[in-house]
């Protein structure tokens, strides 16, 4: 009787092992799209770094909503409604109409986003790009 008690155990505590590795197998996490500077514009991160106002391309994922105002990523995740990976600039100045947005939702709350990089030119303040001109848009 105990060893078949003790039988019964060890199989709940296998069954409960093999559960635990499917899910964190199942649940990889998203896989992560960087934004490539191109010629003539520099990445977020490199722009935030300069530290002085100046006129800067830069290029990187718009993303707008989910709480947040208007900001252009580093990088975002590749998942159905993807997450903006930082740093990021905010973004000010910029007719969101003209880019083709994804919609989703993050948190219960509406969030568009581009699927590719877009680079805008316009004169950077700290974390913050006032925008004078876009660059380049997704194909």
């Amino acid at each position: 009787m105990v060893r078949a008690r003790v039988l019964q155990v060890l199989t709940f505590l296998a069954f409960g092992v093999c559960v635990v590795l499917a899910i964190r197998l199942l649940d990889r996490p998203a896989e992560v799209k960087e934004a490539k500077a191109g010629q003539g514009s520099e990445g977020v991160a490199e722009a935030i770094s300069v530290g002085q106002e100046r006129n800067l391309g830069v290029t990187g994922y718009l993303f707008v909503g989910g709480g947040w105002p208007m900001r252009l990523c580093a990088a975002r995740t590749s998942a159905k409604t993807p997450r903006c990976i930082g740093p990021f600039l905010y973004v000010e100045n910029l007719d969101q109409s003209s880019f083709n947005m994804k919609k989703g939702t993050q948190a219960k709350r509406p969030l568009r986003w581009v699927s590719e990089p877009v680079t805008l030119l316009g004169r950077l303040q700290g974390t913050e790009i006032t925008v004078n001109q876009v660059l380049s848009t997704p194909r």
